[in-house]
């Protein structure tokens, strides 16, 4: 399984791999997404677009 997380900065989608999220993101927002990951294992979305491939 690929994580692939995309958000909206002005317009622009962006996607980024797990290790590039690990170091842009929040550990709070890290620790949210294994729980969901845990708990759903279809594709979900939370907050500003995370999205599982």
């Amino acid at each position: 399984m690929r994580i692939v997380v995309r958000w909206d900065i002005k317009g622009q989608l962006t996607s980024t791999t797990l290790s590039n999220f690990i170091v842009i993101m929040n550990l709070q927002l890290i620790l949210m997404l294994v729980i969901l990951l845990s708990h759903e294992a279809s594709t979900f979305y939370i907050g500003c677009g995370i999205g599982v491939e």
